[in-house]
């Protein structure tokens, strides 16, 4: 069954507005904490986070928009040719990166010594550098040279939204298997195996690997992937089928719900970044804790002074709770 459009819009707009503050939050201490800034296993997390942020600020505020007034934010086929290009794009640009990030984990962890500074840039910053040129060169191509000539409705979620945009059938598979299903394949495969090296190395080896290390690169990482499992592989897998060819009428309600929860991977990510690393979920907890005592003080009666400093002194000295 499809999303209403009043549901689609209040669970959109609940969860969003904590999502961009998390967002912001996540990138101004990953950029100005320097021991969180200079860990490698962190760079390809403010880049997700960052092209988290501009798709909610952009794709997914004018799909609520689009939810709340049943019309796009301009019924023209430019806004609505670039808002199909900024979600495409969006969703690549962030699945392809988690899906590196998933593969470099494994070098991160076991095979540390190929980051040494002389091969550092290769395999470290050059793969994010060729994802993003990629991603952003593939959908120019494809929605600029190729796709002008789609017809939009104007009265439709996204003006229409339409998988086959793509006007050359091989152009149509190659994003369907390439820029979607093999993400997926990458990010489920990849964190399976991280999970296995670990245990086997960790039980079967006896070796005593630097667990308190790498617990914060398997944690986060594996965290990320989960929310990807859940809701992202097996629709990538239906989209796949319908490019070569699969009726629309198979899983059909199925599909079209997925494809609303897609949403959600991007709302979601910057609650996991924060929770699954230990230096951001003590910095939130503890704005979390002052905000707390901050509403306390403003809650208290205003009784006689010698009494007032008593009170006040008890909160003040009172036990900070852990998250």
């Amino acid at each position: 069954m499809a999303i209403n459009d009043t549901v689609g819009f209040w669970l959109l707009i609940v969860f969003l507005i904590p999502s961009i503050i998390c967002s912001i939050f996540d990138l101004y201490h990953f950029v100005f904490d320097r021991k969180l800034r200079q860990a490698l296993y962190n760079h390809s997390v403010i880049v997700i986070i960052f092209f988290c942020l501009i798709f909610e600020c952009t794709d997914i505020l004018w799909l609520i928009h689009n939810y709340s007034t049943g019309h796009p934010l301009s019924s023209t086929k430019t806004f609505c040719f670039i808002w199909h290009f900024t979600d495409h794009i969006g969703f690549l640009l962030i699945s392809i990166i988690v899906a590196w990030a998933s593969v470099e984990r494994h070098i991160l962890i076991f095979h540390d010594k190929w980051l040494l500074r002389g091969r550092r840039f290769f395999i470290h910053y050059l793969p994010l550098i060729i994802l993003i040129s990629y991603s952003l060169l593939f959908y120019i191509i494809a929605f600029f040279v190729f796709a002008w000539e789609h017809i939009f409705n104007y009265s439709e979620i996204q003006c229409g939204y339409n998988d086959y945009l793509f006007r050359p059938q091989i152009l149509a598979v190659w994003d369907s298997v390439v820029n979607t299903i093999v993400p997926a394949a990458i990010i489920v495969s990849f964190n399976a195996a991280l999970i296995f090296r670990i245990l086997y190395q960790k039980h079967q080896l006896n070796q005593k690997i630097k667990w308190r290390n790498y617990r914060k690169m398997a944690v986060q990482m594996l965290s990320i992937s989960s929310i990807y499992f859940c809701l992202y592989f097996v629709p990538m897998i239906l989209y796949t089928a319908y490019s070569l060819g699969l009726s629309r009428i198979f899983a059909h309600d199925y599909y079209d719900t997925s494809l609303y929860l897609f949403y959600f991977i991007i709302i979601l990510l910057p609650f996991i970044c924060a929770v699954s690393l230990p230096e951001l979920r003590a910095k939130l907890c503890i704005l979390i804790q002052k905000r707390q005592q901050r509403i306390q003080h403003m809650n208290v009666p205003q009784l006689p002074i010698a009494i007032r400093k008593n009170v006040h002194r008890s909160v003040a000295v009172g036990p900070i709770h852990e998250c």
